[in-house]
């Protein structure tokens, strides 16, 4: 089975304070984007495809040298809008498509070797990264059914008082079969309380088809995303430290 990574670098991260997108933000030395394709270099994943939109010209200069393949996400719609971009590279072709956040550098090869062997071993159609953290973060809910296979994520501001007490968090990766991921992303709807259209809602879309959706716990640090100047300087030193 070939292998293919969408890395979401469309955003501009308006919580940064700065004009530059935030994937190009650097950490340890490196821009957070390039962080994340080198972890897919060092799974064996071959071919990485980076959704860019704001300014990506800058995003492109950033990933220069790693043969990287882009596709364009003209208006910023929400995640599920975004992956469905890669298909205007990938076509129809058949591939495992790992989904990752391009400002989350603590993405490991090891994180993507355990989803690629939950997302086997489960014979799922969909698998995600989840993590349960000592304390509660703004992260979406994972819903999972009798039989423990995850049949729904909700996003924390359209979660019931129930659903927010949830401690298990889903933190932004995911793997999925392409071309069968192409219809269910065209199926999405954007009714939520941001008017977005949310790779999080494929677990539903899924389920509801009845395909198994399975969840692989990781380290709550693994899915650190950076959206502040602050957590930007946290993770530069959770970098260094590591001996990034």
């Amino acid at each position: 089975m070939t292998e293919t990574a969408v890395v979401m670098a469309a955003g501009k991260g308006t919580r940064m304070k700065s004009d530059l997108p935030k994937v190009c933000h650097v950490a340890a030395g490196q821009p957070l984007v390039r962080w994340v394709v080198d972890a897919c270099r060092q799974a064996g994943i071959e071919r990485v495809v980076a959704i860019v939109g704001y300014q990506q010209e800058k995003v492109r200069e950033a990933l220069d040298g790693l043969g990287v393949e882009y596709a364009v996400q003209s208006q910023q719609l929400g995640t599920g809008h975004a992956a469905l971009q890669a298909r205007t590279v990938l076509g129809e072709s058949a591939t495992r498509l790992f989904v990752l956040n391009g400002d989350a550098p603590l993405i490991d090869a090891a994180t993507l070797a355990a989803m690629r062997q939950k997302h086997v071993a489960d014979q799922a159609v969909m698998t995600l990264a989840s993590a349960v953290p000592a304390q509660p973060l703004e992260y979406g809910r994972v819903i999972r059914g009798a039989d423990g296979f995850v049949v729904n994520v909700i996003e924390e501001r359209d979660c019931t008082p129930e659903q927010a007490a949830i401690r298990e968090l889903n933190v932004g990766f995911y793997v999925f079969e392409a071309p069968g991921v192409w219809p269910v992303l065209e199926s999405l709807g954007s009714t939520n309380a941001a008017g977005e259209y949310y790779i999080t809602d494929m677990a539903r879309a899924y389920s509801q088809r009845g395909g198994r959706v399975t969840a692989v716990q990781v380290p709550e640090v693994v899915g650190s995303g950076v959206n502040t100047p602050e957590q930007l300087a946290h993770i530069d030193g959770l970098l260094r430290s590591r001996g990034a």
